[in-house]
C-alpha cells in the first residue's frame, strides 16, 4: 500500500477494503499472522489515511482496519476470517498492548454482527452433515467425545438431544452448542449419563431435562455471549417437544474447586468453618480417595462457600 499513488477521495476503509479484495488467502492462519506482525509497525495504514507525519503507530488506525474488515465483509462475506483475526490476536496482545484497540472494535463489531436475531438454532443428529459432526466433536470442551460411537450415543438415542447456534455468514461452523440427557430423576453425577451401556428411556418417559454440556467453538467470539440465548431457546423447544418435562437443570464441572478447597483446608485464615474443615479434613492434600455419602452434605456446604466468597488462585471470584 506505501507504494500507491494519490490517496483516493473516499473514505480509507473503502480503500483498505478494496485492496484486501485482491487477496485469496484471506483464510490462511498465515496470512492472518503476517497481518498482526505488520500492524503494530504501522507505517501503511497510517499512510493510506494520509498521516505521515504522525507516529509510527497510533490507536486510531486500529479503528481504520476493523472498519476496513467491517467493508470488506459487506462486499466479500469474510466473516470468518474477521473472526479468526481476533483469535489470532490474543496471544499477540501481552507483546502489544496497543491491539487492545483493535480488539475492543472487533469485539463492537462482533456485539452487532451475533446479535439474537441473527442466530440459528438447529438440532443436531446422526442425520447431520458428516461435516458439522466432525466440528461437534473437535469443540466438545467438557466432555471429551472419544469416536464416532461415543458421539452417536449421545445424539442418537431417544433420551439424548444436541442443539447449536448457527450464523448465515459462518456457514456450517457452529457457534455454541449444548447436549441434553432427558432422564425420570434428577442426576446428581455425570458419568450415568455418558456410560456406553446405560437404560435408554423414551422421551415421552422423561420429566427432568439435564444440560450436561455446553461449549462455545469459536475462541474468536470470545466474550460474545450465547449461553443464555441458547438455554432458553432450546428450553422451549424441548417443551413443545415433551410437554411432560418440568424441571430443567444443568450439570457442570466446578472449575478450580478441589484445588481452593485443599487450600482452604491448610489456610490459618480459612473462610471455612472449624466444623465444616475438621470434618473435610480427609481430603486434605489432594487426597484420591473418592468422598463418601457422609461427606456430601459438608461438600455442598464448602461449594456455596466456593460460589458466594471464595477467590481462585488469580485472585478474582470462582
Amino acid at each position: 500500500f506505501q507504494n500507491e499513488g494519490s490517496i483516493p477521495s473516499c473514505s480509507p476503509n473503502i480503500v483498505v477494503a478494496n485492496r484486501l479484495s485482491g487477496f485469496r488467502f484471506l483464510q490462511r492462519r498465515q496470512f492472518r499472522q503476517d497481518l498482526l506482525r505488520v500492524l503494530p509497525q504501522g507505517g501503511w495504514i497510517a499512510h493510506r489515511a494520509g498521516s505521515r507525519n504522525r507516529p509510527p503507530w497510533h490507536a486510531g488506525d486500529f479503528h481504520l482496519v476493523a472498519g476496513a474488515f467491517r467493508v470488506f465483509d459487506l462486499h466479500h462475506g469474510t466473516a470468518l476470517f474477521d473472526v479468526r483475526m481476533r483469535e489470532d490476536l490474543f496471544p499477540h496482545e501481552e507483546t502489544h498492548p496497543e491491539l487492545a484497540a483493535l480488539d475492543a472494535d472487533f469485539r463492537h463489531l462482533f456485539s452487532s454482527w451475533f446479535n439474537r436475531g441473527f442466530l440459528v438454532l438447529r438440532p443436531i443428529d446422526w442425520k447431520t452433515p458428516a461435516n458439522i459432526l466432525e466440528k461437534i466433536i473437535r469443540y466438545e470442551a467438557v466432555h471429551e467425545i472419544q469416536n464416532w460411537d461415543d458421539l452417536r450415543r449421545r445424539i442418537e438415542p431417544s433420551d439424548r438431544r444436541c442443539f447449536a447456534f448457527f450464523h448465515p455468514r459462518l456457514g456450517d461452523e457452529p457457534l455454541i452448542f449444548v447436549e441434553v440427557a432427558l432422564t425420570q430423576t434428577m442426576p446428581d453425577a455425570i458419568a450415568p449419563l455418558l456410560a456406553s451401556e446405560r437404560p435408554i428411556i423414551k422421551g415421552t418417559q422423561a420429566n427432568t431435562a439435564v444440560f450436561y454440556s455446553i461449549s462455545n467453538c469459536q475462541e474468536g467470539l470470545r466474550g460474545i455471549s450465547f449461553g443464555h440465548f441458547l438455554i432458553k431457546q432450546v428450553v422451549e423447544e424441548l417443551r413443545r417437544e415433551w410437554p411432560k418435562l418440568s424441571t430443567f437443570v444443568t450439570l457442570s464441572p466446578v472449575p478450580d474447586f478441589a484445588r481452593w478447597l485443599d487450600g482452604e483446608l491448610v489456610s490459618e485464615t480459612s473462610i471455612l468453618p472449624a466444623d465444616l474443615r475438621q470434618t473435610l479434613a480427609p481430603l486434605k492434600g489432594g487426597s484420591q480417595t473418592p468422598p463418601t455419602e457422609l461427606l456430601r452434605k459438608p461438600l455442598l456446604a464448602a461449594a456455596a462457600l466456593y460460589f458466594t466468597q471464595g477467590k481462585t488462585a488469580k485472585g478474582g471470584g470462582p
